[in-house]
């Protein structure tokens, strides 16, 4: 059907609706008016408006396609006008007629109706530069995004196809086009059809700066939880924008602890080019940003001074001999972020002296900190442990020496009554299968703590 046979049938719905000679004070206005008046005259009004203004008219038309109810006659008659007046204006009009018809679900009869409207195929690509159809896809997919009485499972998918094809362009386009969408609201997956399709959007609110952190936090977890390959810079984009203080970091870090090795270097991999070197660049600043943050939210007195002081200093010494390669790679950045999760993890919890409070929570935790060693790996040669009984609290830093074979230990101590902190150093002689320790005099004095420091050694080796 051409452009101007859909034009005429507009004209001819509309002189058939909208009569002069109808007057409301006659009785026989009401016995001459069709039954479903109402609803030609919506139709024939959409009709127009999608002639003189395409960008108004167009996702209207759409929204009447899943509109059942203007099948009161049991025929498909005005969903077929709506049909057909789409697939003759061709281009993303038809584009996005065919999508609907695609992607329906049967009860709305899409096939019927289309079959119903007269029209035999589509235009196609006839004619089109690979460039022009890129365009026709993602000005269709607005079309769509913009149909707000478009079945809401239809509408959604098509949003998350339009921010997936048209990326950040597309993203600051949405509050135009759909200015009834609440994207904070969205992000939490309000109107995305039980959440099915919120991945794109949720990527690049991750990745706008003017967005508030909490909720571009609040993304990243999400993310996670749906499709993290899908998040490309946005990981990077949240780290980079970390505030120091506030709850934001210790939850984003959380998050990360959540991530399986596979899952974080997927999603980290996907950056690629001047992307990847920017955001290798930046990883590790902001990852020491974050234990900061961290640190400021969950102090845990003198021994959570240390360590913090031990983890830091160990960060800063593996991820400078990995930029000296130019830049981190993925298996950097999951390092760092697997380090940075644990951190979060252990210094979330409350040691206060109300350690038996803490027995309900440490049960129902997805991780355990109590009474045993907690590793935080730093690359393949710097490990540090945290150990947090009821009695004592300790720190264990083990690292590499100038001299092969032997490594250097450090121990901080922390008792809880009558309390102070207390260090110890030492070395670790590696010969074949057997290894010695060497201990100080004043820790020969404290078998518990003799005890402890082996127990330690042994769970990061």
């Amino acid at each position: 059907m051409s452009t101007g046979a859909a034009s005429e049938e507009s004209r001819t719905i509309e002189s058939e609706v909208v009569d002069d000679d109808w007057d409301d004070d006659e009785e026989e206005w009401d016995e001459d008016r069709p039954e479903n008046f109402e609803d030609r005259q919506q139709v024939a009004h959409a009709l127009a408006l999608a002639e003189k203004e395409p960008e108004k008219g167009v996702p209207v038309l759409i929204g009447m396609l899943t509109d059942t109810d203007l099948d009161e006659n049991g025929d498909f008659e005005l969903r077929s006008d709506a049909m057909a007046c789409l697939c003759s204006m061709g281009g993303a009009a038809e584009r996005a007629a065919l999508w609907v018809v695609e992607y329906a679900h049967p009860i709305y009869d899409l096939t019927a109706v289309f079959m119903s409207s007269g029209i035999t195929s589509g235009t196609g690509a006839k004619d089109r530069t690979p460039d022009q159809i890129r365009k026709e896809e993602a000005d269709s997919l607005a079309f769509l995004a913009a149909a707000k009485e478009l079945d809401e499972n239809l509408r959604w998918r098509a949003i998350d196809e339009y921010l997936g094809t048209t990326g950040f362009s597309g993203y600051r386009r949405l509050g135009q086009i759909a200015p009834d969408i609440d994207i904070a609201r969205a992000v939490h997956g309000y109107g995305w059809a039980g959440g099915q399709f919120a991945s794109s959007l949720r990527n690049l609110v991750a990745q706008d700066d003017s967005k508030p952190m909490d909720l571009r936090i609040e993304a990243v977890g999400l993310l996670w939880n749906d499709s993290p390959s899908t998040a490309a810079g946005g990981l990077a984009s949240v780290m980079d924008g970390l505030p120091l203080g506030g709850r934001s970091p210790g939850d984003l870090l959380h998050a990360l602890n959540r991530m399986t090795e596979e899952e974080v270097e997927a999603l980290l991999g996907g950056l690629e080019g001047d992307e990847f070197r920017r955001a290798g660049s930046r990883f590790l600043a902001s990852t020491l940003d974050a234990l900061n943050a961290v640190h400021e939210i969950h102090p845990l007195g003198d021994i959570g001074e240390v360590l913090h002081s031990w983890t830091r200093e160990a960060v800063v010494r593996w991820g400078q001999e990995a930029e000296a390669n130019s830049c981190l790679d993925a298996s950097d950045k999951v390092a760092l972020t697997l380090l940075a999760g644990r951190y979060a993890e252990v210094r979330s919890v409350d040691f206060s002296n109300k350690w038996a409070d803490q027995g309900e929570f440490f049960q129902e935790s997805f991780f355990t900190v109590a009474d045993r060693w907690n590793e935080f790996a730093v690359g393949d040669a710097y490990r540090l442990a945290f150990y947090s009984s009821s009695d004592v609290r300790c720190v264990l830093r083990v690292e590499p020496t100038a001299n092969p074979g032997v490594r250097g230990w450090h121990l901080a101590v922390e008792e809880r009554d009558p309390g102070g902190l207390e260090r110890f150093a030492g070395e670790i002689t590696e010969r074949a299968e057997r290894s010695s320790v060497d201990l100080p005099d004043q820790l020969m004095a404290r078998a518990d703590w003799v005890r402890l420091l082996f127990e330690g050694i042994s769970e990061l080796s």
